[in-house]
């Protein structure tokens, strides 16, 4: 604290680490602090972008050091009581550069600044047989079917992948990648994101029964990493095995053993369907999900958080899952609805199964 007889009384030729046990910097001042925690008073900037939400992974500068910001998008950089100051923030995602200004007496304080600025993502378009001059800077000019994990290798982020209809036979799985987005449901002519239709152009990412897995992501990826409008099917473990990423508005269909398998992504109006298992070992986000017509269960032996899906049509609906279940239908499942010793269901229906449920969690059915 300040006026402490330990602060600037240490041996600073006797230091051996650039920061105490609190992970400020050392040294701060003219002499290092004696014990594990260096002195200096936190300033504390949080970084909100155009939304009004915080920026993760953002950067605050302060005296040429740059901080990065936290999950709730704050940056803490020390300094010297009684003093005044100026730091500036800025992020990969954005073309801004904003600056703010501080006083601290003998507290830490909360400053706030807002990025307005968005870097315009570098977009590289696929088709079944590529185009032109096949660099992929415009529908005339698209990358070619083989191209599509090399083109999610190369595009400068952030940065979006659009796929036209068609299908794309896999010789291998792919990976997705963070602050990439990768878009199906193109007819090949759209200038703008929003002008796709993922019903009318299917886009399918076919394993021909080939290949292990559609995509295999490790736990690096996250929610930066978004695969978006796509049929996955015709693999031989699964069509997804994902420790992290996002998966909106595609159909895991017609893989021979699971359709998402070992997976904590999140997942948003997706169908799983028609393949051996639909969901197993999965402690993912699932919400708006139908998984349907499986051959032996829809939900088994995971921990995931469910919500407003549809579990129906499979053999089993959920078996031996301790996930989150709330305003889910499980219904018209030809064996089990519910075999459930762990799991919590909240304002669920299970009706129309040919078995009865055995439910040992907690929850209101």
């Amino acid at each position: 604290m300040a006026g402490s007889p330990l602060i600037n009384a240490g041996l600073s030729s006797a230091n051996t680490t650039t920061t105490d046990l609190y992970g400020k910097s050392r040294i701060f001042g003219s002499t290092i602090d004696m014990g594990a925690y260096e002195h200096g008073i936190d300033v504390n900037v949080t970084v909100f972008g155009i939304d009004d939400k915080p920026l993760a992974n953002a950067l605050v500068i302060y005296n040429k050091t740059t901080y990065p910001t936290n999950s709730d998008g704050i940056a803490s950089f020390d300094v010297m009581p009684n003093s005044t100051g100026s730091f500036a923030a800025t992020s990969k995602y954005y073309t801004d550069t904003v600056s703010g200004s501080f006083t601290v007496v003998n507290s830490e304080i909360s400053k706030t600044v807002k990025l307005t600025t968005l870097k315009p993502a570098t977009v590289l378009r696929i088709t079944a047989d590529g185009s032109g001059t096949k660099t992929g800077s415009s529908w005339e000019n698209a990358l070619p079917a083989d191209s599509l994990q090399s083109a999610i290798n190369k595009v400068s982020i952030p940065g979006q992948i659009w796929v036209a209809a068609g299908t794309y036979s896999l010789a291998k799985s792919i990976t997705t990648r963070n602050d990439v987005a990768i878009y199906g449901g193109f007819a090949g002519t759209e200038d703008e994101l929003s002008k796709r239709n993922v019903t009318v152009n299917p886009t399918i990412l076919n394993g021909n029964k080939t290949i292990d897995y559609i995509v295999n992501n490790d736990d690096s990826v996250n929610l930066t990493a978004i695969l978006d409008g796509f049929i996955i099917t015709k693999a031989i473990y699964g069509g997804i095995i994902s420790k992290g990423g996002m998966f909106a508005n595609c159909t895991i269909t017609k893989d021979s053993t699971y359709g998402v398998s070992s997976s904590t992504g999140t997942f948003i109006n997706c169908v799983i369907s028609n393949n051996k298992y639909g969901i197993s070992n999965s402690s993912g986000i699932f919400t708006n999900c139908v998984v349907s017509g499986n051959s032996s269960y829809g939900v088994a032996y995971s921990s995931g958080t469910f919500a407003n899906c549809v579990i129906t049509g499979n053999s089993d609906g959920v078996n031996n899952s301790s996930g989150i279940f709330t305003n889910c239908s499980i219904v018209k499942n030809s064996n089990m609805g519910i075999y459930s010793e762990y799991g919590t269901f909240i304002n669920c229906i299970s009706w129309g199964n040919t078995s009865n449920e055995y439910v040992a969690g907690t929850g209101v059915m």
